[in-house]
């Protein structure tokens, strides 16, 4: 987020024994963070009267790297989100003396990735997780290479499985590098879920790009006439999502 004014901060915490230099990145006064997700809010506090105090409680916690404050009801609210993770906005009128602060995530921190570690007390990182004496990205993060950056999801672009975000049974299409649903499940906007290839389809379309429909179970889809032209669907088409099998020639009467 570039702001037309900012300041940055270098604070300083001691964290199991470790000296955890944090650096922060704070907004003008007018604005709010929305987080993307809202389990991500660790915890709101009402007695922080400036924004340092504010961060200084996200720099105490190891799980914080986001933070909204209000100054006209002294509220601090302290978020697991990467800035990046959520939504910036102008505050309204009557939070007009709102500010976010911000940790400026940097490939310094996850110089360890991968290296080994000892999980003990002083083995605790803000950045990076100790998991069968080997440091990796924290659960539902992966490394692109730089930083340890969230699961992407549908239709974002990926170059491994655990780019994708598994919770939502999301892989990585080895044709469009994108975040796809297997072959046996489709998005339903949210999420994957079970669906399956219209079975009732007859086409006489030989050696012709064409659009298959993969619908959830129970719902009904398009059936075609024996017609032997070319058929061209748009994208949504019917509210359903359609798939161009180019390599697929069916002759008159075959079933798909």
């Amino acid at each position: 987020m570039n702001f037309a004014a900012i300041f940055i901060v270098l604070l300083s915490t001691v964290i199991h024994g470790n000296i955890d230099k944090v650096p922060f990145e704070i907004s003008p006064v007018g604005f709010q963070f929305i987080a993307s997700d809202l389990s991500n809010l660790l915890t709101t506090e009402n007695d922080a009267n400036t924004i340092m105090r504010c961060v200084a409680q996200c720099v105490k916690n190891i799980a914080c790297r986001t933070v909204n404050f209000d100054l006209s009801i002294n509220q601090c609210s302290l978020f697991t989100s990467w800035s990046f993770e959520g939504t910036f906005y102008s505050s309204s009128p009557l939070s007009s003396r709102s500010q976010v602060g911000y940790i400026i995530q940097q490939p310094v921190f996850y110089t360890s990735y991968l290296q080994p570690c000892i999980l003990s007390f002083n083995s605790i990182s803000r950045y990076l997780q100790c998991v069968n004496g080997t440091w990796i990205c924290p659960d539902q993060y992966f490394f692109n290479g730089n930083v340890c950056e969230y699961w992407r999801s549908f239709n974002q672009l990926c170059q491994t499985d655990e780019w994708c975000d598994s919770s939502k049974y999301l892989t990585c299409s080895t044709f469009s590098n994108t975040c796809q649903c297997n072959s046996f499940m489709l998005w339903s906007g949210s999420q994957c879920i079970s669906g399956q290839y219209r079975s009732n389809l007859v086409l006489s379309i030989k050696s012709h790009p064409f659009l298959f429909l993969a619908y959830p179970s129970g719902q009904t889809g398009v059936t075609f006439n024996d017609i032997p032209t070319p058929i061209i669907i748009p994208s949504g088409y019917g509210g359903f999502q359609w798939y161009n099998m180019e390599a697929c020639t069916l002759n008159a009467d075959q079933r798909a």
